[in-house]
């Protein structure tokens, strides 16, 4: 048993040292594995690249500014609504000279969205505009993404812009709450080529922020125009009342609240109110951001890596070398 375990320790010392003296031998053939491993990957057909980037919502610092313009915009009211309180008149009367109307004002204003701004709601309404496929669509031909000129017709344009529009995705946008820090709103892209796609998402933020920004202006002066045009009205109902109430004492009532309603500054007030907010100032808003410089690209399924199949190549390429190193040098020692 002895003798045999020996002849075993000389037999592998043998193979060792056969392997070092044909040691370049082994070496070139790890080479030209490394070659075919290169080549093959050259010819592969070219992976799609994922590109997941971060959407986040604003500060705690930026929204307490919304915060202050909600408590101004629901508190103001307009004076005249106070002096209305203070008429020495019965129900009746009240019915008959339509006074009270304009409080309904204050109960619409404080139901609108624009008097209750806060991270939700802006925030929500970033998402739902980068899930608009038209808007994007729009934004892809305005910072020119994909080049019209390379492409021979309208049609093959339209598309490919399309096609590219239904590559882009909102994650967990439904399920996520804004105080869940482990489920972030991701934008999802998946493309052969992620060229210029950061300085895409730096331009769809500006445009969706300056969009965003100008349908709440629109909402406040829809609501201002509202006001205005409840303000007229009543004013023509009191100068009809007026002129055809008799009584001395419903003249003067009269004649006081439209005094009141033409002096009332609730309109240059609530505008005030709104230039000094975060909305009015374009430098400064923004419902949301997208963290364009930290956009993480993934290969498109579980695929290896190319130093991986550069490892496997190497290893495999080590035992043929040894393999045919070890015939060879028995072929030739029978010989």
């Amino acid at each position: 048993m002895s003798k045999k375990i020996v002849s075993d320790e000389i037999d592998l010392l043998d193979v060792i040292l056969i392997i070092w003296r044909k040691k370049l031998i082994v070496i070139f053939i790890i080479f030209i594995s490394l070659i075919l491993m290169f080549s093959y990957l050259r010819v592969q057909p070219e992976k799609k690249i994922i590109a997941l980037t971060e959407v986040r919502p604003l500060t705690v610092y930026d929204e307490a500014k919304y915060k202050i313009y909600n408590l101004f915009i629901t508190t103001i009211k307009p004076a005249y609504l106070s002096e209305n309180n203070k008429l020495d008149i019965n129900n009746e009367q009240s019915q008959q000279l339509n006074i009270g109307k304009t409080i309904k004002i204050i109960e619409e204003v404080n139901n609108l969205e624009i008097n209750n701004i806060n991270k939700k709601f802006l925030f929500n309404l970033f998402i739902d505009r980068l899930k608009q496929k038209s808007n994007l669509i729009n934004a892809i031909k305005k910072f020119n993404l994909i080049k019209k000129e390379d492409y021979l017709s309208n049609i093959k344009y339209e598309e490919a812009v399309n096609k590219l529009a239904t590559s882009f995705s909102i994650q967990n946008a439904d399920e996520v709450s804004l105080e869940d820090k482990t489920l972030p709103v991701m934008i999802k892209y998946e493309a052969y080529d992620t060229k210029n796609w950061e300085s895409f998402l730096k331009f769809i933020e500006k445009e969706t922020n300056i969009e965003i920004q100008k349908k709440l202006s629109e909402m406040l002066n829809n609501y201002i125009n509202y006001v205005k045009t409840i303000k007229k009205f009543e004013l023509e109902d009191l100068e009809n009342q007026i002129a055809t109430n008799t009584t001395e004492s419903e003249r003067n009532i009269l004649e006081k609240k439209k005094s009141v309603l033409l002096t009332d500054k609730y309109v240059e007030r609530i505008q005030s109110i709104f230039s000094s907010s975060p909305i009015s100032k374009s430098n400064d808003f923004y419902a949301a951001k997208i963290v364009y410089d930290s956009t993480d690209y993934r290969i498109a399924g579980a695929e290896s890596s190319k130093g991986v199949m550069y490892i496997i190549a190497s290893i495999f390429g080590t035992i043929i070398g040894i393999f045919f190193v070890l015939i060879a040098n028995a072929i030739q020692t029978r010989n």
